[in-house]
């Protein structure tokens, strides 16, 4: 199963996440003319969470989660500029989803914690 991560910046955790358009490959596939699906995944403690994710509607189809759930997210995992974000599948039988968030921090032993 492919794993994507990304190193958090100030733009990720003010506005809305922009992620590499290698994520299109786990993503759920975007209808012809849609450019915004919505995202049920599990965070890396179990935690269920909906994400609003869009194209861009000319040029690279470079995907992002937009700012309202994700701001959310943001502020309750309490995410800094320099943390990690780990996107992979995961099967959730209870929540029917197959996609996994993690939010990482690094903890004072140099070793990555989810939030």
């Amino acid at each position: 199963m492919p794993v994507f991560s990304k190193l958090l910046k100030s733009f990720d955790i003010e506005s809305r996440l922009q992620v590499p358009a290698d994520w299109l490959r786990v993503l759920p596939a975007f209808r012809e003319g849609n450019y915004q699906i919505q995202l049920d995944v599990v965070d890396g403690i179990g935690l269920f969470w909906q994400f609003c994710c869009t194209i861009r509607k000319h040029g690279p189809r470079k995907p992002s989660l937009q700012s309202g759930e994700w701001l959310r997210f943001v502020r309750c995992k309490n995410l800094e500029v320099g943390d990690l974000i780990i996107l992979d599948t995961v099967e959730n039988q209870f929540r029917g989803t197959k996609l996994r968030i993690r939010a990482l921090k690094l903890a004072p032993d140099g070793q990555w914690r989810d939030v």
